[in-house]
């Protein structure tokens, strides 16, 4: 098979990683639902997703041989500040090898000795849900700007927006009334 002949949304593991195939491309980043939900992006917005995937196959120390993908995605995706509310603009990038195994009970054997990520190999394998499986761990649980201010409320939005705190010699007033 050459590279022309593999599809990244029903990828034959095993062929691609004998063939030691690559594949790349730029995908929309709108078309990426999950991602998507997490980000500051309009439906008119053509940001794009640069991505490559390079197969190979990799001998175990115990003499045992896997297919390996390699994987390397790069992005920018707007997300909201979490200081200043605003838009910030978030580099990713990813670069990660995965072995194959040939089913989950090897799966979970080798995962014992091995510090890779292990998945299990398929005929039909959806390299863009993993590339966006990707893009998503690799998202900030906190974004922001290198240095930004936070929004500046005005008189009414900080004294509608602070919960109202009694006066600290209420208590005091209280026990005074009392005698």
């Amino acid at each position: 098979m050459t590279a022309r002949e593999f599809n990244a949304h029903r990828l034959d593991i095993e062929a691609f990683a004998r063939a030691g195939a690559e594949l790349h491309g730029l995908s929309d980043l709108a078309g990426l639902e999950r991602l998507r939900a997490d980000l500051l992006i309009s439906d008119d917005e053509r940001r794009k997703v640069d991505w490559q995937a390079q197969g190979a196959r990799r001998r175990l120390p115990a003499g045992q041989v896997l297919p390996v993908l390699q994987l390397r995605v790069r992005a920018t995706v707007p997300m909201q500040c979490q200081r200043c509310l605003g838009v910030v603009d978030i580099g990713l990038d990813v670069d990660r090898a995965f072995l194959f195994a040939a089913d989950e009970d090897e799966a979970a054997r080798l995962d014992e000795d091995h510090d890779d990520d292990l998945l299990v190999s398929s005929r039909a394998f959806n390299l863009m849900t993993l590339l966006e499986d990707e893009l998503i761990l690799a998202l900030p649980i906190v974004p922001r700007h290198e240095s930004c201010m936070p929004p500046v409320l005005s008189p009414e939005t900080q004294l509608a927006s602070a919960p109202e705190q009694p006066h600290p010699f209420d208590a005091l007033r209280v026990l005074r009334d009392k005698t």
